[in-house]
């Protein structure tokens, strides 16, 4: 879901959008107590609260956008900023700037607050292409998470095998007769003469 509204530049363009970072920033969470969270854009996981509120009352364009953006599914904050990042990439793309909040602490519905800046006004195309790339893109993460689900009893099995492994490695050199052992030495002591030469 994207439910967005913009301003033109000019009058108040500025004081606008920073008073909307801040909302976005410091919303209270689901038990009402205050919090404040890090901004978030194309390049950068964390953006500090001065940072962002300045990116929203300088930013440069013709235009300001306040965006709501919304997979439908129980992403995490990380993916859900991964998932942002898709869906804004056309916004970039067409030389836009933007800075975005994940609110997944007050709701059962996660999603990221987008302040944008671009330099021509948005259309019902552009939001098209954003709802279809947010589409494609939620459901190559649930994919992802579906076999990351999977891979962690593969992993863990992978891991038990490699200290095996490991363990019979450790266990047939403690079993290496003295001969092995003056072998091995004589071995190491000809490379480095040999190193030496």
């Amino acid at each position: 879901m994207i439910k967005a509204n913009y301003v033109p530049a000019g009058g108040g363009m500025g004081a606008t959008m920073r008073a909307s970072a801040q909302y976005y920033g410091h919303r209270p969470d689901a038990e009402g107590s205050r919090r404040y969270r890090t901004g978030f854009d194309g390049q950068r996981d964390e953006i500090g609260k001065d940072e962002a509120y300045r990116h929203a009352e300088r930013g440069e364009g013709h235009y300001a956008y306040r965006i709501v953006l919304s997979p439908g599914e129980d992403l995490s904050g990380e993916e859900l900023k991964d998932w942002t990042r898709d869906v804004m990439q056309g916004v970039e793309e067409a030389g836009g700037s933007w800075v975005g909040f994940v609110h997944d602490d007050h709701t059962d519905n996660p999603h990221a607050h987008v302040i944008a800046f671009t330099r021509e006004r948005l259309d019902r195309d552009d939001f098209a292409e954003m709802r279809e790339e947010g589409d494609r893109s939620v459901s190559l993460r649930l994919e992802m998470r579906a076999e990351m689900q999977q891979d962690p009893m593969q992993e863990e099995l992978s891991a038990r095998v490699e200290q095996r492994r490991g363990g019979a490695s450790r266990r047939e050199r403690d079993h290496e007769g003295p001969e092995s052992g003056t072998r091995s030495r004589q071995e190491e002591s000809e490379i480095s003469t040999s190193q030496g030469e």
